[in-house]
């Protein structure tokens, strides 16, 4: 832009618009003005947070301001002015956002007025603008002599007040601030000069106030100010207004996991070492001094979203010299040491949950000093309370954007009791504490250390909000021709919850998902559980026989799919009458504005209600439905996530159908905590996937072992250089070969492999196995491993006598939560399932495993015909009672083979003559009612029954004939006696690489 141009431009902004652009260069510069002046800021289109006709309105404006702040030394550039840089960074996104709060402001669009500029320091301002009275303790109370609305204003202990100067001296504001120095050093210079008790400042508060003889005041609190806040609201009752939190501590909230950032962790760990060495104290402050010094920018590399949060989060260059002044002798550290020790002991969970006074909190979205989780959660106690989250925010009061802050403050307090806080853009987030808990973070948020569950017990119902709190516009999920933000998962599971929980949708009752391999079923999934129903994913490619008995089973309240699903449905007579949503019209531009948080009903407290139902095979020939309850599912995401470790920066690589539960695990479970969703809906071919896996820089795969062999190929693609975000391989739901899982340890030595294991009515995976070296020299499957935390596990004999010994092979039962309530309306089989044994409930998994000498449960075979193909799990009976029902059929064998180095399921059919079914009579009667991965690889027929000595169909030899005419004549249906001959087949050994899976005409012992 020429100079003439970036005059004329700035002639399209106002006073206010110019002072808000004076504000953020201030807010960018004053941080650390050396390293700010070298950056090369790049803006996204304004229209990424405006709407496009008011981009347009707007632009002149913006230009303007983007001129302004060249003015001041910052460089900018919009994305795809270099094709070099096309993406915009994060501290790009903060600075855009300020100038449309500019852009909008200065069109009187948003009421927003620059922060007042007053150059005085803070002594002269309380000297001259602010009325002293020395207490009786011999402390000083500063008050304000201008008219406005009295605010006892708590600072941190012992910093100096010039971090306040801003609203201390802003003439024009809607307060009347109230200032009480302390105990712990004069408010001037700051300091730690006493080892004050934070409760002794709030008697000595109290007193001031007495003095005052104000009949009410308003309080805000900074810093650790915030437990004096609490303190002094109980001392005071009707006297105290309204609560200001800003960037507070609440330590020592017994029952809430502190979380605490790497800042309080190591000035813990500090302060620990100075009681137990008070000579060490000296020397300790010269190091303290390190942390309030400009960092080395240059190590943050091509981290920008890393280099971003440390600089925003970061305090201007003057203040951080001033915030080490309570640590900056060693009297003073021991001084901060011992009050740090006080504030601990104080009952602050007990204080918080009696406060009556409206209560907001306010934090910085980058700020790095206190865990903000730690104080929601917190916060969360307190009836009624509300929270707000500034966007490009650290933890200091002057870098809190303070005409946002007071913009923020003089709404809340002019009606402490408003519903909602209209801010800025830079506002990113409002509420009240029950929203609060959002922004504390799930429960089952990844943290090294403890396995104790920590944030906020968020239920489904509110599976989306903390990642559209934080996370807001951010890509969340793709499936290569939709994109979906988390604001739009939030927005659209709204409005479908309401409109389902309208037609009837309610706990206990189902709603049905023709699923699909697309991103809008995250939005299905979230809004069912916001109706406080059942999420029922159900396979869209089934035959309509087989949809007809699963909605028998379901009677559900209504029905999610693809128009041309629903259409598919209605013309084959089944769901009739029930109402129906399509996934274009949840995708439809107007369908969120249909949430009303009035339509949509509060969730249940009872966690023992199902969340969803998934149908497996079923050993009778009828599909079972697994009721999986609340609490099995959300104690899962934290029992799993400690894996997993899914986080914001997270970016997964989903290739599960829907209608099976590991979807659960690489979709909606890193939605949940902010983390980027890729849906592989292509051809699985391993050159193609490989390709994604690299353009989306996925973090996390989760692939079953067949899936897993077609990315690896030959595995030279599998490099570091090739996958370089790829920091997690997760297989699992069949048996995966050791050399498979030992290339990728090899290769990708930065990555973490893992084997897992669980089935479907244990709730996704319960085991896990972490693979840390290669092993050439192993001959079998890894282990499964050890359970989840909150999982149990027993090894059992034939009479249920628990195994502890090594290599001794029983049944593995799964107890803890994580087991199902039972089966759809199947009582027995779930009596059977599920037993009580010395007071316990257990799953019987059916399968057969052994410890090994390490206590590490290794996989053996099932018990049972139950086969696992692609990850799917398949009853062979369950095939086996499809052929029996026809017509003609005198017996059947179903059994694995091995065709062209491949498990494949076979089919023999003894017939009945005459009028018997030929192999493709079968095969079409199959087809109506099973899925395409249960359809047998090979259909034969016979009318030789092949018995045993006691009379029985010998299903085994059956099979081993089918097998031998597939190695003789390939994959074709057919003539037993053409495919082989029988005497050949009977004497052919079972590929020693299969379990012996003919199904039995009996179920298994257990």
């Amino acid at each position: 832009m020429t100079a003439e141009a970036a005059t004329t431009s700035a002639g399209a902004l106002g006073p206010v618009g110019r002072g808000l652009v004076d504000d953020l260069a201030e807010e960018i510069l004053e941080r650390d003005r050396a390293f700010a002046a070298t950056l090369n800021l790049t803006l996204p289109p304004a229209d990424t947070i405006l709407p496009e006709a008011e981009a347009r309105a707007l632009a002149d404006r913006l230009a303007a301001g983007r001129a302004r702040l060249a003015e001041h030394g910052l460089d900018l550039r919009m994305a795809g002015d270099d094709p070099a840089s096309d993406a915009p960074d994060p501290l790009g996104t903060v600075v855009l956002a300020g100038l449309v709060d500019a852009a909008r402001a200065d069109a009187g669009r948003l009421d927003l007025a620059p922060a007042p500029r007053d150059p005085r320091p803070v002594e002269t301002v309380l000297a001259e603008d602010y009325e002293t009275t020395v207490l009786p303790s011999g402390l000083r109370m500063f008050v304000a002599r201008r008219p406005g609305r009295p605010l006892l204003v708590i600072s941190a202990l012992g910093i100096p007040v010039g971090l306040w100067q801003r609203l201390l001296a802003d003439a024009e504001g809607p307060f009347r601030p109230i200032l009480v120095e302390t105990r712990c050093g004069d408010p001037i210079t700051g300091g730690m000069r006493s080892p004050a008790a934070l409760t002794r400042h709030a008697a000595d508060l109290a007193e001031a106030l007495r003095v005052a003889g104000f009949e009410t005041v308003d309080v805000l609190a900074w810093c650790n100010g915030g437990r004096i806040a609490v303190d002094l609201a109980h001392r005071l009752g009707d006297r105290i207004g309204a609560v200001a939190l800003l960037s507070t501590t609440l330590r020592g909230t017994a029952g809430i996991d502190d979380a605490p950032s790497p800042f309080e962790e190591n000035l813990e760990k500090i302060f620990t070492r100075v009681r137990a060495k008070p000579d060490f104290a000296g020397a300790m402050t010269r190091f303290l001094a390190q942390l309030f010094t400009p960092p080395d920018w240059s190590g943050f590399g091509e981290d920008s979203a890393g280099l971003a949060a440390a600089f925003l989060g970061r305090p201007r260059e003057a203040h951080a010299r001033a915030l080490g002044t309570p640590m900056a002798t060693g009297e003073d550290l021991l001084n901060y040491a011992a009050r740090t020790q006080a504030d601990e002991a104080y009952p602050l969970r007990e204080a918080l949950a009696a406060l009556p006074h409206p209560t907001l909190a306010v934090t910085g979205a980058q700020d790095q000093v206190i865990a903000n989780d730690a104080t929601l959660s917190a916060l969360a106690l307190v009836p009624g309370a509300r929270w707000m989250t500034l966007d490009g925010a650290g933890h200091y009061i002057q870098d809190l954007q303070y005409a946002y802050l007071r913009a923020a403050l003089s709404a809340f307090f002019a009606d402490p009791e408003g519903a909602a806080l209209d801010g800025p853009a830079r506002v990113s987030a409002t509420g009240r504490s029950d929203r609060g808990l959002e922004a504390c973070g799930p429960e089952w948020r990844y943290r090294a250390g403890p396995a104790t569950p920590h944030g906020a017990r968020l239920p489904l119902a509110r599976l989306f909000s903390h990642a559209a709190e934080t996370r807001g516009g951010a890509d969340a999920i793709a499936d290569g021709g939709v994109t979906l933000s988390f604001t739009d998962l939030e927005a659209r599971s709204g409005a479908l919850g309401a409109r389902l929980a309208a037609v009837g949708a309610a706990p206990g009752r189902a709603v049905a998902v023709l699923a699909e391999k697309r991103a809008v079923m995250a939005v299905a999934a979230g809004g069912i559980w916001k109706a406080d129903a059942v999420y029922a994913p159900l396979d869209a490619e089934s035959p309509a026989g087989r949809l007809a008995d699963l909605f028998d089973q379901l009677g559900p309240a209504a029905v999610i799919g693809s128009r041309a699903r629903l259409d598919a449905l209605a013309e084959a007579g089944i769901a009739e009458g029930l109402p129906t949503v399509a996934f274009e019209e949840i995708l439809e531009a107007g369908f969120a504005e249909a949430a009303t948080d009035a339509a949509l009903p509060v969730p249940s407290d009872d966690e023992d209600r199902p969340a969803y139902v998934l149908f497996t095979s079923g050993s009778t020939g009828t599909p079972k439905g697994v009721q999986i309850s609340h609490r099995a599912l959300l104690d899962y995401f934290h029992n799993h996530n400690r894996v997993l470790r899914f986080g914001p920066d997270a970016r997964v690589f989903s290739l599960a159908p829907f209608h099976f539960d590991v979807s659960i695990e690489d979709t909606l479970l890193p939605l949940s905590l902010g983390a980027f969703v890729y849906q592989f809906r292509g051809m699985p071919v391993g050159p193609l996937m490989r390709k994604v896996l690299e353009r989306e820089r996925i973090t996390h795969l989760i692939a079953v072992s067949s899936l897993l062999a077609l990315i690896t190929g030959d595995g030279e693609a599998v490099t570091p250089e090739s996958l370089p975000a790829l920091r997690m391989v997760m297989t699992g739901a069949e048996v995966c070969d050791p050399r498979l899982i030992d290339l990728w340890v090899e290769r990708l030595p930065g990555a973490r492999v893992i084997n897992a294991y669980g089935p479907t009515e244990a709730t996704i995976v319960c085991l896990t196995h972490t693979i840390e070296r290669p092993e050439p020299e192993r001959t079998s499957a890894y282990p499964i491993g050890r359970p989840l935390d909150g999982v149990t596990i027993r090894l059992v004999d034939q009479g249920d006598r628990e195994i502890t010994e090594p290599d001794r092979i029983g049944e593995l039962l799964i107890g803890g939560s994580q087991v199902m309530i039972g089966y759809l309306g199947q009582a027995e089989a779930t009596a059977r399932a599920c037993p009580v044994i010395d007071g316990a409930r257990w799953y019987r998994t059916g399968d057969l495993c052994h410890f090994d000498a390490e206590g590490r449960v290794v996989y053996v075979q099932r018990a049972d015909d139950m086969v696992k193909l692609g990850g799917r799990r398949i009853h062979l009976g369950e095939i086996r009672h499809q052929a029996l029902a026809l017509d003609g059929v005198a017996r059947a064998a179903v059994g694995l083979i091995l065709a062209e180095e491949q498990p494949t399921i076979a089919l023999a059919v003894v017939q009945r003559a005459p009028g018997a079914p030929t192999p493709e009579d079968v095969r079409a009667a199959l087809a109506a009612r099973l899925p395409a991965y249960m359809m047998p690889g090979v259909v034969a027929t016979t009318d030789e029954a092949r018995l045993t000595a006691s009379g029985k169909t010998d299903e085994r030899l059956l099979i081993r004939a089918v097998e031998a005419g597939v190695r003789r004549h390939g994959l074709a249906d057919g003539p037993l006696a053409e495919l082989a001959a029988a005497d050949g087949a009977a004497s052919a050994p079972a590929d020693p690489g299969l379990p012996d899976t003919a199904h039995s005409d009996q179920e298994p012992a257990r």
